[in-house]
């Protein structure tokens, strides 16, 4: 059977991929209306996707980032970030749901829809607060995929082709 290279270009095909590659370890409906619950807050429909599908863990995806429900809420290291980089507080619907290695963090905006933006801020860099990265939260999963893997890993049998 030929081994094709796909593009990935959605959430479904990132999905796809990552069931395909990786043993994923999602979260059920319960823990996450828990979750909700708790913090007062409804997510996004897209975010809801990625819990329920890979939220507590995906192999090598996303190695070395905070961004699965067992890391769950990230406020307190991402204000440890805004105040050691004396950035801006965040706004109050903001969700910070990724950081990387305690420099980088990323937050969408829990009233902006169901695959809202991804705002992010990476220590260093000339910004002094957090920038839009990405129109949508699958775009900014879908750039986390391709640095978690070589274009040539995007191999996939015919039979998901």
């Amino acid at each position: 059977m030929a081994r094709k290279i796909r593009s990935i270009n959605s959430f479904d095909e990132m999905i796809q991929f990552l069931e395909y590659k990786e043993k994923l370890r999602p979260c059920d409906d319960y823990e996450i209306s828990s979750f909700e619950l708790k913090c007062n807050i409804t997510l996004p429909l897209i975010y809801k996707k990625f819990l329920l599908t890979l939220g507590k863990s995906a192999g090598d995806y996303m190695m070395g980032s905070s961004a699965f429900f067992d890391d769950l809420p990230l406020w307190e290291s991402t204000k440890e970030l805004i105040e050691e980089n004396n950035l801006p507080p965040l706004p109050p619907d903001a969700f910070p749901f990724w950081m990387h290695q305690g420099y980088m963090a990323a937050y969408f905006k829990v009233t902006e829809g169901d695959d809202p933006p991804v705002y992010l801020y990476t220590e260093g860099k000339e910004n002094k607060e957090f920038v839009l990265d990405t129109k949508t939260l699958t775009g900014f999963f879908l750039i986390e995929l391709r640095s978690s893997y070589s274009e040539d890993e995007f191999i996939f049998p015919d039979h998901l082709v």
